[in-house]
């Protein structure tokens, strides 16, 4: 008698680091890619802060970011706090240099930003 194939489990995989969503972010903003670091953005985010003008237009001249501190300072199962200084460079030629944090939350098992701080 055959043996039935079980059906395979559904597996969340465990969060990641919260720094590592804010790194992703910007990784995905200075690239160009503003649809998948939008996905990162939490509901209360996406809410407050209109895309075009925070992400889309706000990135466009991008060209690189180069963190001087990506650490996170606070942890907890729902909330993380992600000191982020970075240096800002553009295609336009020039810098900006920022120092703030981000809060994050933890939806579905995935870090999402919640809330800039600069």
């Amino acid at each position: 008698t055959p043996v039935p194939t079980p059906e395979p489990t559904v597996v969340v995989a465990a969060a990641g680091e919260p720094a590592d969503t804010v790194a992703a972010f910007y990784d995905h903003a200075a690239g160009g890619e503003f649809d998948a670091a939008y996905a990162l953005w939490s509901e209360r985010m996406r809410g407050e802060f209109p895309r075009d003008q925070n992400l889309d237009r706000r990135f466009d001249d991008t060209a690189e970011i180069t963190f001087t501190q990506l650490e996170t300072v606070a942890h907890d199962s729902r909330r993380a706090v992600v000191q982020t200084n970075f240096i800002e460079r553009y295609e336009s030629g020039g810098s900006r240099e920022f120092i703030g944090y981000w809060e994050l939350v933890l939806v579905d098992g995935r870090w999402l930003l919640d809330q800039p701080h600069y």
